[in-house]
């Protein structure tokens, strides 16, 4: 092969179809960078810089040349200045090529890091790799389409963008992974990209180690699991929510009162329960149908929602029957005031579809400072519900937990 100054091939000798598969007519007149491996042009730079400052001194080079059918064979090119010599005036090169069993450590070492390279690009999560001090030293593709950080030179400018709490879980959980040799799984964060695009990425990661078992750094895995927690989140509100009211269903608001008791503190506040019972309900579906009536109940949902606490559940138990829990309340009487209010809430005259309909509500209270659980606390609430009931009151009956008892 016949090269000029700037390395275009401009003759080709010999049999290059059986070595690499190219005509000459594919290769003269294109740079020989061309057919390089990426990896191997800065070696393959260095000894054409060294053979230029050494004219008619032969200089050996070794790497990968991509062939005709998209393969990489390792050769041997010695390459010789003669750009000077008026009878030739070119670079002259002669390629033989190499057994992997004849490749050095070197070169079998750069094999082996483009294999492990192609298998991470090949990978359908992100992959990240960075030493102790956080400096990242190798991510593929994957990682990017993910985070869209590709600059990135740390792992924290790489998840900058998380919000404070995934921020502290992600250094917690890089700081155990650097010191401690720990294995850290499924580590979930909530990330804005720089298009301010929002993903969810599930982290897990792998502390690396020397032969001493010092830690040298760490490798990460990034999945990005936006869809899968969004699929997750419907499911779970399915299995929480009442389809007709958008309330939390019986089981659901249920579970929500245990656990605001289970958290009563020593501030003095406990929690109050709110049995909510529609009057005439069943009149209202006799007369006006079905329609109006599941329409009755959407909208006493509504107006329940819309008149308690951020900290407050509204849940439907069953047919005309609501449970409002509400934590943090100081005493029987700011339960009973709670009550009052809802009663206020939801005792109005309300034009369905051009039907005009009164709604009212038995209304029961209940209160507990952690010496009742759920179960007799709502009873607590149903008995004072059907007090109300009773008396065709249309404001709160309270019964106070001694009473219950």
């Amino acid at each position: 092969m016949r090269r000029d100054g700037s390395s275009h091939i401009v003759a080709i000798e010999g049999d290059i179809t059986g070595l690499l598969g190219w005509s000459p007519n594919d290769m003269i007149g294109r740079a020989s960078t061309e057919f390089i491996h990426p990896m191997d042009q800065p070696s393959a730079i260095s000894a054409w810089l060294s053979m230029v400052e050494a004219p008619n001194q032969p200089i050996t080079s070794r790497g990968r040349y991509r062939t005709a059918d998209g393969r990489w064979l390792w050769v041997e090119a010695v390459n010789t200045n003669r750009l000077a010599d008026p009878d030739h005036g070119c670079v002259h090169t002669v390629m033989y090529p190499i057994k992997r069993s004849e490749l050095s450590v070197e070169e079998q070492l750069r094999a082996q890091e483009q294999l492990l390279n192609r298998l991470s690009d090949a990978l359908p999560v992100g992959l990240v790799h960075f030493d102790v001090d956080g400096a990242i030293i190798a991510t593929n593709h994957r990682l990017d389409v993910i985070v869209g950080r590709a600059d990135s030179s740390t792992v924290e400018e790489l998840f900058e963008l998380t919000d404070t709490d995934d921020g502290q879980t992600l250094t917690s959980a890089i700081a155990s992974t650097l010191h401690d040799e720990a294995a850290i799984d499924d580590i979930e964060i909530h990330l804005t990209r720089p298009s301010g695009s929002e993903v969810v990425c599930s982290i897990s990661m792998r502390s690396l180690t020397d032969d001493d078992g010092t830690v040298t750094g760490a490798v990460a895995t990034v999945d990005d699991v936006t869809d899968r927690v969004m699929m997750r989140r419907q499911l779970e509100h399915r299995a929480e929510t009442d389809a007709l009211t958008s309330c939390l269903n019986r089981r659901a608001v249920l579970e929500v009162l245990d656990t605001m008791i289970g958290d009563i503190g020593d501030d003095g506040t406990g929690v109050a329960a709110v049995f909510l019972d529609l009057d005439g309900f069943k009149q209202i579906n006799d007369t006006l149908g079905h329609a109006i009536g599941d329409e009755v109940l959407a909208t006493v949902a509504f107006r329940l929602r819309d008149i308690v606490r951020d900290v407050d559940r509204v849940g439907r138990l069953g047919g005309d029957e609501f449970l409002i829990v509400a934590p943090e309340i100081a005493g029987p009487d700011g339960a009973e005031q709670i009550g009052r209010q809802i009663a206020a809430a939801v005792n109005i005259e309300h034009d369905s579809r051009g039907q005009p309909v009164s709604i009212r509500a038995s209304i029961g209270v209940a209160y507990t400072d952690g010496a009742l659980g759920s179960d007799a606390l709502v009873a607590s609430a149903d008995a004072a519900m059907y007090r109300s009931k009773q008396q065709r009151r249309s404001d709160a009956a309270v019964i106070r937990p001694d009473a219950a008892e």
